[in-house]
């Protein structure tokens, strides 16, 4: 269930958006009819989901220690309560991403928008959609809640243009050693109508004839219309091994 938070960057509906998978998470994709969530805390990045180091220097400026000790731990023990779906906000595919992303163009690509994603996601959880904000982890942000904290990435990664998707974990009325510990799975999957979302699906440059039709035979079995084609991005050479 998408929630509307005006205080955030919210895209229009109308913004183009992708995703990149290797060949396995994509046939995963069709295969649970859901998208991935990573917890947080899981990902590469290790200033992932963090207080900046900026806010932390404020927060120990205006309050005792104990305080701001106690606030920092808090909010930075909300990542493993979170979880995260990324997506591309871009016209055209990325060659970057294709590299970083979809095995060196031999994976997958979805294009869609802002206004299908939301309205893809048939589970029950709730979510935002939002963009992320690239800033020095030595400034002060301001951040208000972990919403706004979860949109924020070190300047290293404002090529991505990232536009995420984020549910946190309700954690109300949990016993306070509950509510500090991190949540066992690393990912959840929420239930998505993919023929909704899916406006493109693109091969990589460098996928094999085989793997096209893998793709094609997966998008029929879900009754999927979208257009299926080879990007012209990332080709290693201008003839493709089947």
């Amino acid at each position: 269930m998408y929630q509307h938070r005006p205080d955030l960057d919210q895209p229009k509906d109308e913004v183009v958006l992708w995703r990149y998978f290797t060949l396995v998470k994509f046939e995963k994709l069709i295969k649970d009819q859901s998208i991935f969530f990573c917890r947080a805390d899981k990902f590469d990045d290790p200033l992932e989901g963090r207080t900046p180091r900026g806010t932390v220097r404020e927060m120990y400026r205006s309050s005792p220690p104990f305080v701001a000790g106690a606030v920092q731990m808090v909010r930075d023990m909300f990542r493993g309560k979170t979880y995260v779906s990324c997506w591309r906000e871009d016209q055209e595919e990325s060659q970057a991403m294709w590299s970083s992303y979809a095995a060196n163009a031999t994976g997958v690509a979805v294009k869609t928008t802002v206004g299908r994603l939301k309205s893809s996601i048939t589970a029950e959880e709730s979510f935002v959609l939002a963009r992320v904000r690239y800033l020095d982890f030595d400034s002060h942000p301001n951040v208000n809640d972990i919403h706004q904290q979860m949109l924020i990435k070190s300047l290293d990664f404002q090529g991505e243009s990232e536009v995420r998707l984020i549910h946190l974990t309700d954690v109300a009325g949990g016993r306070l050693d509950e509510v500090m510990q991190p949540k066992t799975e690393p990912g959840i999957n929420l239930k998505t109508n993919l023929c909704d979302l899916m406006e493109e699906v693109v091969m990589g440059a460098n996928a094999s004839e085989s793997d096209m039709k893998s793709v094609k035979r997966g998008l029929v079995e879900i009754n999927c219309l979208a257009k299926l084609r080879m990007s012209n991005l990332g080709q290693s050479s201008p003839t493709r091994k089947g």
